[in-house]
């Protein structure tokens, strides 16, 4: 069988650059396969259109752009002074005047050093709140800012804990980004969510619904090596690319609109929106991608120094059916990690991650002693 043909018969299809370097064998198991670029995808359920993971990623890019442009020209139109307060190492304070709205701790960080707007992960506002570097500041406070090699006081390490939790977020974001477009037009993709990171579980993870179009029959696919260096190679342009973590707060109805392709993200949203009409959500963007999270995440990919797909595994949740659950793995940019540690950091991240299953609004909720049974069991971070 040749390599062309080989490519044809199996499921992957955005990764074909990888998969011409490759010396993957002409017996390989007709069950996967990195090809080009994906057209359509028909959905699974009759109420929803058929759209590809391209045009799912392009709808949401839209109305996340159109809604920051409407924001920022409304923050724009009567700017107002802040001052943030930044105090240095060396105990000295120094005051920054800002426009409020508009300037982030990433504006404040390049006024301050070049380290601190290169290397910063996140910033604490007022001593306690970690906030996203590219997120504007809407008060004067004090702001401080953290880094993945931060050393020394109980504080300082309770700063990494909060760094390590926002790269695995960001990771499991990562992996759906690059996850959604993965596969060819035969194949149905649906993100469905990703459970709160969990630094000891070693992966963060995305849970998918991959479905063959028409029949909506679960695909079922255990991927080779190969396959997941593919799907890595994928990751790391991301990283190459320096894209910022860009979150932004909207109303329910944009972001409704914004996921009306993906039934799971809009039946949570609504479920949001049922109890607290008025609730402002918030997304994030990277790169292309956009998608529902709480976050914080890192500043940008570019701090991440090695990332992974390390196994995606099949798992039974009774609200979805069958799903993929996508497991992954990534390194600081800031510490020089030996090949040997990566392959024991893969090794441990391609275990299955027995973090909660997704469910759908208003599956009722175990009972409180066994759901504390359940989190000794899975190691899960609620």
């Amino acid at each position: 069988m040749s390599l062309a043909t080989l490519r044809r018969s199996l499921p992957l299809c955005r990764l074909a650059l990888y998969q011409q370097r490759s010396h993957m064998s002409a017996d390989h198991h007709a069950s996967s396969s990195m090809q080009a670029p994906s057209t359509a995808l028909s959905s699974t359920d009759s109420s929803a259109a058929a759209v590809s993971g391209d045009a799912q990623q392009a709808h949401r890019l839209a109305i996340f752009n159109e809604e920051f442009e409407r924001q920022l020209k409304r923050s724009k139109r009567s700017i107002d002074k802040i001052e943030v307060v930044y105090t240095g190492p060396d105990g000295q304070s120094h005051s920054l005047f800002l426009n409020k709205g508009v300037s982030t701790p990433l504006d404040a960080a390049k006024h301050l050093s070049e380290e601190l707007s290169s290397e910063s992960v996140l910033a604490i506002v007022n001593g306690s709140t970690a906030w996203d570097m590219h997120r504007p500041l809407n008060t004067s406070c004090s702001l401080a800012f953290l880094n993945f090699k931060t050393p020394g006081s109980k504080e300082e390490a309770d700063g990494i804990k909060l760094c390590n939790t926002a790269l695995w977020r960001s990771g499991s974001l990562l992996i759906g980004s690059v996850f959604e477009t993965a596969f060819k037009e035969a194949y149905n993709v649906k993100l469905i969510s990703f459970p709160i990171p969990y630094i000891k579980s070693g992966s963060f993870v995305y849970d998918c619904q991959v479905s063959r179009a028409g029949s909506g029959e679960p695909l079922t696919w255990s991927p080779s090596r190969s396959e997941l260096r593919g799907l890595s190679l994928a990751a790391e342009r991301l990283m190459a690319a320096d894209h910022a973590f860009q979150p932004m707060d909207a109303p329910g109805p944009v972001v409704m609109e914004m996921f009306k392709h993906n039934e799971a993200k809009q039946a949570a949203i609504r479920s949001i929106l049922q109890s607290k009409p008025d609730q402002i959500l918030t997304v994030y963007r990277v790169g292309n991608f956009v998608d529902l999270s709480s976050g914080p995440m890192i500043s940008r990919t570019g701090l991440i120094g090695r990332f992974a797909f390390a196994a995606v595994h099949q798992i039974d949740a009774p609200d979805f059916g069958q799903l993929m659950r996508v497991q992954g793995f990534a390194v600081p940019r800031a510490f020089l990690t030996h090949f040997s540690s990566v392959e024991l950091l893969e090794q441990r991240a391609a275990v299955l991650n027995r973090a909660f299953l997704p469910t759908k609004p208003g599956t009722p909720r175990r009972p409180q002693q066994q759901q504390k049974q359940d989190r000794a069991a899975q190691h899960a971070e609620v």
